[in-house]
């Protein structure tokens, strides 16, 4: 015999307010996540026009490879709701460890593409002087794969748990350390 556990009826503006109250700080998490990017941008952009042409160009093949390894985190989030719901924290754990690892692996394997960036580059026929200001970039900024995908995991987890406020206000203050910074 199974027992089915039952939720309460929501009304319409019930699932709305849910809805809102989850997504409406993930929006948030992602415009401000945005604005890192921007900002970024216009601080190359008064340095040196030419080092902000390295910075798209490297910047761009970081965010595709960064989008793909993101994948591992945006699966895991279904996972843990779903261990979550059912009371089961260890899988919940669990979960988020695999992604974690998956994450981390997939970030070593785009390491070397971004430490040999600029004959990668030049072999696809960019101007010389961007090629080596976009592999100069990607040498350091590469290693930012790394947390950068635990912190997309993490993000899940928290998402997952329904703790989107905390990934807007974690969000919110790496912008405000980023323009510091810069």
């Amino acid at each position: 015999m199974t027992h089915a556990t039952t939720m309460p009826r929501r009304t319409l503006a019930g699932h709305a307010r849910a809805a809102l109250a989850l997504g409406l700080p993930l929006i948030g998490s992602h415009v401000a996540q945005f604005a890192i990017t921007l900002t970024d941008a216009m601080m190359l952009g008064w340095y040196d026009v030419q080092a902000l042409a390295g910075q798209v160009l490297g910047g761009t093949m970081f965010f595709v490879l960064f989008i793909m390894g993101s994948g591992f985190a945006w699966a895991v989030m279904p996972m843990i709701a779903h261990a979550a719901g059912a009371g089961d924290a260890t899988q919940a754990r669990r979960v988020t460890r695999m992604g974690l690892w998956l994450s981390l692996a997939f970030g070593a394997l785009c390491l070397p593409a971004f430490l040999a960036a600029e004959p990668i580059f030049l072999a696809a026929g960019q101007q010389p002087g961007t090629s080596a200001l976009a592999g100069d970039y990607l040498r350091v900024a590469g290693w930012a794969i790394f947390p950068a995908l635990v912190v997309m995991v993490l993000k899940s987890y928290l998402a997952a748990l329904e703790r989107t406020r905390v990934v807007l206000w974690v969000t919110l203050g790496a912008v405000a350390v980023n323009v510091v910074v810069n």
